[in-house]
């Protein structure tokens, strides 16, 4: 199985509509021999339940506390997944912004679940220096690569109540002040919880 960590895109690898202002950006992105096409408003949702369905598989999570996250806990809420790593710039870069988001959502019927590989130790000392207001889980590289199917980092998928993907996006850069970036969010969080 192929791995890639932290893809970076060439931004304007595609340009719908070049010269038009008001067109949003497009573009193709290739992977696992799929292509996938990016918009900055919709991300790659459409493409993405194209090749895989609406359905993410979701295991038992194992949580920093010893807990464990599993689907039925899950059931009948809106869930923000987001696919990272501590040693991968993009997703480090996207924090502040997800940080944003759990502030205006959080409740009993929205989770914000941050998935990865890294152990215990490297994920503590990460966050004694930075915060990530989501609720951490480990997971083994195979298993994350089967629950989201594709090699890009970072990715953020929205689950509506109903366990139906609603929003997909990897491969855009987001930046701690990316206004654009958290305006998508919230408005597909938003049409998720109104699902």
């Amino acid at each position: 199985m192929r791995m890639t960590y932290c893809k970076m895109l060439i931004l304007g690898t595609l340009v719908g509509c070049a010269g038009l202002g008001a067109v949003a950006q497009q573009r193709m992105i290739e992977d696992i021999g799929l292509k996938f096409r990016y918009s900055d408003s919709a991300g790659v949702t459409a493409s993405y339940l194209g090749h895989f369905g609406d359905t993410l598989r979701v295991p038992s999570l194992a949580r920093l506390d010893g807990g464990v996250i599993g689907p039925a806990e899950l059931r009948g809420k809106v869930v923000v997944f987001n696919f990272w790593f501590t040693a991968c710039k993009p997703c480090v870069a996207e924090i502040p912004v997800l940080n944003r988001l759990v502030g205006a959502y959080r409740s009993d019927s929205v989770v914000f679940v941050a998935v990865t590989w890294d152990k215990k130790e490297k994920i503590e000392a990460f966050l004694a220096s930075r915060r990530f207001d989501f609720t951490i889980v480990q997971l083994g590289r195979e298993d994350i690569q089967q629950m989201k199917k594709v090699s890009f980092y970072p990715l953020t998928a929205i689950v509506d109540r109903h366990g139906r993907i609603s929003f997909v996006v990897f491969g855009r850069r987001a930046s701690e002040g990316d206004e654009e970036f958290y305006a998508v969010l919230d408005r597909q969080l938003r049409r998720a919880m109104a699902e």
